[in-house]
């Protein structure tokens, strides 16, 4: 939830006031993305060579979604084109020396779109709509020789697309050009079951809960940390519990055996006593939960 104000009866409202209600807002929204450490490129701007023919601009596929360290969400419905001959601020990223090369960075940055112009009570003008946008820097590192040349530094407001490699005479950016190897992105990983282990405790049992996907059943297995077993010592046994909408009831099966030769199931056979160094409560039933 986000922090709150409380305005009152007969309250002369501020701007900041009213601005400072909906920062709250927004702040809440954006460290809920920045505690689940939703960080990074989430989809789309995945760079290629101009099309469709290719020269000093880097062409970035939409939609794209990502989230900067501060939780601030920058999104763009339609595919973008960067230039890379010069950097944000208009100088020129061409190599001059042969056998050198510069390294670019394109990175992605967080921005309010202004729009909607008014005019206050000051005669003053101000933008009344504030949106969420994006920005796309082109960062240069300084020329090297081939191999040992720099990269642009990571900032820390900014998500890193790609790097590209400039060359002395280049004309068209390709494909061997673009580096993704440092690309900042969001990674999601997919997995057959969830596993959540907790009482990790040394003198607590650990409990495993295990979920498989597709399946109707649950199970729940706890295991002690006793000392190891020695040989002659009895086998502690351990407490299973399962329950499924297709399970049979457990019940004890009919002996074929005549009544002289038949032996209890094993769930009634008796447990022999622990050692009092590792003597520990013991469950030895099992029995069907309701639906």
């Amino acid at each position: 939830m986000a922090d709150r104000v409380d305005f009152y009866f007969r309250q002369r409202v501020t701007e900041a006031e009213l601005d400072l209600a909906f920062a709250l807002l927004e702040k809440a929204d954006r460290d809920l993305a920045a505690d689940l450490n939703i960080y990074g490129i989430v989809s789309g701007a995945v760079p290629a060579p101009h099309s469709p023919v290719p020269d000093l601009t880097v062409d970035l596929t939409a939609p794209a979604r990502a989230y900067d360290n501060l939780g601030q969400r920058m999104f763009f419905g339609t595919g973008q084109t960067v230039d890379c001959a010069v950097d944000l601020v208009g100088i020129p990223t061409d190599v001059a020396t042969v056998g050198n090369e510069r390294w670019l960075g394109i990175f992605l940055r967080f921005k309010r779109l202004l729009s909607d112009p008014r005019t206050d009570g000051n005669s003053q003008q101000v933008f009344f709509r504030r949106d969420e946008s994006f920005e796309l820097v082109v960062r240069q590192a300084p020329e090297g020789a081939i191999g040992v040349a720099p990269k642009a530094a990571l900032q820390a407001d900014e998500l890193l697309l790609c790097d590209v490699r400039r060359r002395p005479g280049q004309t068209q950016i390709l494909v061997a050009d673009l580096d993704t190897s440092r690309r900042q992105a969001f990674i999601f990983a997919q997995g057959s079951s969830v596993s959540v282990v907790t009482g990790l405790g040394a003198s607590s049992p650990r409990s495993r809960l295990r979920c498989r996907p597709r399946s109707t059943r649950w199970t729940r297995s706890c295991a002690t940390t006793s000392p190891r077993r020695h040989a002659g010592t009895p086998r502690r046994p351990s407490t299973t519990l399962r329950t499924a909408s297709s399970a049979p009831p457990m019940c004890r099966r009919p002996s074929t055996r005549s009544s002289t030769t038949s032996r209890p199931a094993p769930w009634a056979r008796p447990v022999p006593p622990a050692s009092a160094s590792t003597r520990r409560p013991v469950l030895r039933t099992r029995w069907p939960l309701a639906p």
